[in-house]
């Protein structure tokens, strides 16, 4: 799993101190600022915290600040830190709001549709990797997506089961054969383009390697609904929500490595037909980092002779780089590199 998932050294305190024994203390502007972040993207390492807090705060206070405010928000009970073993380096913590800071900045009137998704959260995961993925694309679209703002807006982002027990709002139904087929994208993204039209993207993320069946069924699925077919079914759910009727969408598969995608995007071409706009990419593609350039464009060198890199290993314009949503718009079923 690359690097930027295995961030957080452990920290050496595992029990929550009595908060009866802890002198008085509310969480401060900072504080509330990152329980939003956590109520908006569920799951966090430190550093993806402080990667989007430091992106709306350019010259202002940064990791450690971040570190520093997580570590007392978690001792007076309003976030859930949950330990993380690490494939590779340094065990870890994982972030998520508590019910205590939940309600600190949900409204009193939302609480009862969100409550249910709260506690939901706040309990153990016995797998973090994929949330932290998710989350990382999340993050990467939020923090990247300025950079684009001459073109495009984003007018909403849905998350995996996202909505109430009444209406998941992030659910769409196809048609795979005789079957109907409910499809919960991890990420659904709806951006409105400045020429004029709107579009979804939808994402998922596929860190495990599932049985050919089943991804030829999502194929499938994806399929139907990026197609004149599945137009229906995609505009009803946009314009209950939305009032919206977006022009028709794509999809974005993100694993684990460039080979898991480049067998993925083999697999699709015999699944879906050849104008379906289906995407592949990698987190280790997304999280690439660039060598560190002088004015002049040549690159620093490191004592060995070799390139620097850049010291820190998200790019926040890592996947929008790419120009997914410009330039290749329109160019169907190539792998993202």
């Amino acid at each position: 799993m690359p690097k930027l998932i295995n961030l957080d050294k452990m920290p050496s305190r595992f029990r929550r101190p009595d908060r009866k024994t802890l002198p008085p203390w509310e969480p401060g502007r900072s504080s509330r600022r990152i329980l939003e972040i956590l109520d908006t993207y569920r799951y966090l390492t430190t550093d993806l915290v402080g990667l989007v807090y430091a992106a709306e705060n350019p010259s202002g206070r940064g990791k450690w600040h971040v570190r520093q405010e997580l570590s007392k928000l978690w001792k007076y009970g309003y976030v859930e830190r949950f330990y993380r073993p690490a494939e590779w380096g340094s065990n870890q913590f994982v972030y998520a709001l508590g019910v205590d800071g939940a309600r600190l900045v949900i409204e009193p009137g939302d609480w009862p549709d969100e409550r249910r998704r709260v506690y939901n959260v706040a309990r153990q995961k016995s797998d973090y990797e994929h949330a932290l993925a998710v989350a990382l694309f999340h993050v990467l679209w939020r923090v990247g997506s300025p950079s684009r703002a001459d073109l495009f807006d984003t007018i909403s982002v849905w998350q995996d089961k996202q909505g109430d027990r009444d209406r998941v709002v992030n659910e769409f139904k196809a048609q795979v054969g005789e079957d109907e087929v409910s499809v919960q994208p991890d990420l659904t993204i709806l951006y409105g383009h400045r020429k004029g039209y709107t579009r979804p993207l939808f994402v998922e993320v596929e860190r495990t390697h599932k049985n050919v069946a089943r991804l030829r069924r999502r194929l499938a699925a994806y399929g139907y609904l990026l197609s004149a077919k599945g137009e229906g079914a995609v505009d009803q759910v946009f314009q209950r929500e939305h009032g919206i009727t977006p022009q028709r969408g794509m999809a974005l598969f993100v694993c684990a490595d460039t080979g898991a995608a480049e067998r993925l995007r083999a697999l699709a071409k015999t699944v879906v037909s050849a104008d379906t706009e289906l995407w592949f990419t990698s987190i280790e593609r997304l999280l690439e980092r660039k060598p560190r350039t002088k004015a002049d464009g040549t690159p620093h060198l490191d004592r060995h002779g070799q390139p620097q890199k850049h010291d820190v290993p998200i790019s926040p314009e890592a996947f929008f780089a790419r120009d997914i949503l410009v330039a290749l718009d329109g160019k169907r079923g190539k792998l993202v590199v």
